[in-house]
């Protein structure tokens, strides 16, 4: 590469774009003019490419938190001056200071080195940096900037960007996951589920764009409604659009190249490839949503019509930070399901007092880690009976957490809020155009999450309507969503909880709890309080497995506010320095409880009244400094043996 030609700076090793914002390095000479330099320093070429507008230095002096003018004032002051010598009036070896003939030098020896026909603005400002002056280099100490760190970054974004691959090399050419960023994988898992929902035999990119718009918090949604417009209009245009060509009934896609449109499989390799600009070694939402945005389609004919502005979407894009989503927890895309013995392990370990409840739902969970479930049904319908405080709904919880991995995979619905003929919008949606459109909480739980437990609670609180559609669920394990798609529930685990004749169940139970065939009986009985309290028998038929509840002792009690107490006062070791003993205090639990019979809960507040806060009370009114030991004795209030317990803290 020849720097000079003729005596002069030959202009040709630079690229366009570094020519057309320092106008041809001139900026150079006005910047020693400025500053009454009798030569041009590498110190003048730092000033020079901080007035690139959108240019690479602006975006660091951005990521370091400073100006340009502020870099440029630093910069002015380092620089030498004479001011009886008039500055260099052209680009040449002679009018070069040291500092700035090394950067040049430099600057051709990295374009050798890495391959790049032309000196780019990164280039430069690499080579300035390196060969920067002495009292450039006590600036940047001074200011407490590592330009070590700088260069080192600059010289990562030059090595060559490692493609990264979006299909595997099988004969079916599926998608390569493992390329994508946790919230991208979400967007492709959605954009499947959509075209499956709707019939579809290839995604294309209508899909892609509902995925999209559908990812919470996302950055489409976010980038749109810094617009002032409504993602779900948008949603609800783009429904209408796909609806006109849905077949009847759902499809299984492949997540492969051969389900892809051609137009799509295009925009996920243009998504590769931006993350491969940016230095990363998986594809972010926001590259999708960049790629979608660069490639002409109908999909974005449609944000053109709703009068989204384009490039400013792809300009919110470009500024998300990805780095969070490299931190995210990683989901696996295929369910590992621990054994029976370690889910039925952690369930114990999380419910106290109801392990035949247990035993009566691990059959299903062997069945799903084998394999093996009857197509077109859920994994297991079941139907929790019981009194209140018992348990149901947190067996349901802790079931999501072990099987699923998560207590956020549990879709719970409260049917009580179901009970009217309007509610059918909410519990399903509405058709587009009416007040409920995509609002639907049964239909949208179950797009954004297919693998979980879903719990309708009080299911006998419904709006005949809503037991209509909830039948046809646990019959199928789909359901009909009125924008459109049919959503799966294939591979969901089912439970409905009811308080229909809890007192007579309970008294049943007493009775038949070692009766070999109280399944039997129990069912009898059920049907009997349905048809006397209205309540729709067919239920009955749908549950795959009766579980009975039974209500908690006094030995229950105490061990669920042992439990209890033991989380909590581990954290105030741990984040106070203060240790906890306790006298009594769980049997007095245990006991009172089982005297007012208010269930679990009821333990967890006496735990907290009777030992958290008297010992917080205690620390506040002496103003205790940790390290510290305290003592809580359980006593009966006012001496009465039937009053709530309370403690009494003393240290120990």
């Amino acid at each position: 590469m020849d720097l000079f030609l003729e005596g002069r700076l030959n202009l040709e090793v630079f690229d366009r774009a570094l020519r057309r914002g320092t106008h041809d390095l001139a900026e150079s000479l006005l910047a020693a003019a400025h500053t009454q330099s009798p030569t041009i320093e590498s110190t003048h070429f730092l000033m020079t490419l901080s007035r690139i507008s959108n240019g690479v230095t602006v975006a660091e002096l951005s990521r370091l938190g400073l100006t340009v003018d502020q870099w440029e004032t630093g910069l002015g002051a380092c620089a030498e001056t004479d001011p009886q010598t008039l500055p260099p009036p052209q680009l040449a070896p002679e009018s070069l200071h040291s500092s700035g003939l090394a950067a040049l030098k430099m600057a051709g020896d990295l374009c050798a080195a890495n391959g790049l026909a032309a000196i780019c603005e990164t280039v430069l400002l690499l080579s300035s940096l390196e060969n920067a002056t002495a009292e450039v280099q006590r600036l940047f100490e001074t200011a407490g900037l590592d330009r070590g760190a700088w260069c080192e970054r600059l010289r990562d974004s030059l090595r060559p960007a490692v493609m990264i691959e979006v299909f595997n090399p099988d004969a079916a050419g599926s998608v390569r996951m493992q390329s994508f960023l946790p919230r991208a994988r979400k967007v492709l898992s959605l954009m499947y589920r959509e075209a499956e929902s709707l019939g579809y035999k290839v995604a294309d990119p209508r899909h892609l764009l509902l995925a999209l718009l559908g990812q919470e918090s996302g950055v489409t949604q976010y980038g749109i409604h810094q617009q002032g417009l409504s993602p779900r209009h948008i949603q609800e245009t783009v429904m209408l659009s796909l609806r006109s060509r849905a077949a009847r009934g759902r499809t299984q896609l492949a997540m492969d190249r051969d389900h892809l449109q051609a137009i799509l499989r295009r925009l996920l390799v243009v998504a590769a490839e931006l993350a491969a600009k940016d230095r990363l070694d998986r594809i972010a939402e926001s590259h999708l949503l960049r790629a979608f945005l660069g490639v002409p389609t109908a999909a974005r004919r449609i944000l053109e019509d709703e009068n989204v502005d384009l490039d400013r979407l792809l300009r919110a894009a470009e500024q998300i930070d990805v780095s969070e989503e490299h931190q995210e927890r990683e989901e696996g895309d295929e369910l590992t399901i621990h054994d029976v013995g370690t889910v039925r392990a952690m369930l114990q370990e999380q419910l106290v007092g109801q392990d035949e409840a247990v035993q009566c739902i691990l059959p299903y969970i062997q069945r799903m880690r084998f394999g093996f479930s009857l197509p077109g049904r859920p994994v297991g319908v079941f139907l929790f009976c019981g009194p209140s405080g018992s348990g149901k709904t947190e067996l349901a919880k802790q079931l999501a957490r072990a099987v699923f991995g998560s207590e956020e995979n549990l879709i719970f619905l409260e049917m009580g809020q179901f009970n009217s003929r309007e509610s059918m919008n909410i519990f399903v949606g509405a058709p587009p155009g009416y007040v409920g459109y995509g609002e639907g909480k049964l239909t949208n739980g179950l797009r954004d999450k297919p693998r979980s437990v879903v719990l309708f609670d009080e299911v006998e609180k419904a709006h005949p309507l809503v037991l209509d559609a909830l039948l046809r669920f646990l019959d199928e394990g789909r359901i009909d969503d009125p924008a459109g798609p049919v959503r799966d529930g294939s591979q969901c685990i089912v439970v409905l909880t009811s308080n229909v004749g809890a007192d007579d169940l309970a008294a049943l139970w007493r009775e038949v709890e070692n009766n070999p065939n109280w399944r039997t009986l129990v069912r009898q009985k059920l049907r009997t309080l349905f048809k006397k309290h209205n309540f729709r028998v067919e239920f009955l038929n749908r549950v795959d497995e009766l579980v009975m509840f039974r209500a908690l002792g006094a030995d229950d009690y105490s061990e669920i506010s042992r439990r209890f107490l033991a989380k909590h006062l581990r954290r105030l070791r741990d984040e106070r320095g203060l240790e906890v003993e306790m006298e009594g205090v769980c049997e007095a639990i245990g006991a009172y409880a089982t005297e007012v019979n208010e269930g679990a809960r009821a333990a967890h507040r006496l735990a907290m009244s009777v030992v958290i806060t008297p010992v917080i009370d205690y620390i506040l009114r002496h103003d205790c400094s940790p390290p510290i030991k305290l003592c809580v004795k359980a006593e009966r209030a006012t001496g009465d043996a039937s009053g709530e317990p309370i403690g009494t803290v003393r240290t120990a």
